[in-house]
């Protein structure tokens, strides 16, 4: 599972469940002000999707 599947399936519905990641923070998927697919955690901290783990990507993939 790739950074860009996980982008090219999001943006088929741009609704992102909010998931656990491995750190135990929730995050889901968001578009930020620069109209990229970013990370944002529960605690308003957006990160590059490329900071997830493998599983955390696939996890968010089968969630989409």
């Amino acid at each position: 599972m790739s950074k860009e599947e996980l982008i090219k399936k999001f943006y088929k519905t741009c609704e992102s469940e909010k998931i656990e990641l491995d750190n135990l923070d929730y995050a889901k998927l968001i578009i930020n002000e620069q109209g990229e697919v970013v990370v944002e955690n529960e605690h308003g901290t957006q990160f590059d999707i490329d900071e997830l783990s493998k599983s955390d990507i696939e996890y968010f993939y089968e969630n989409l």
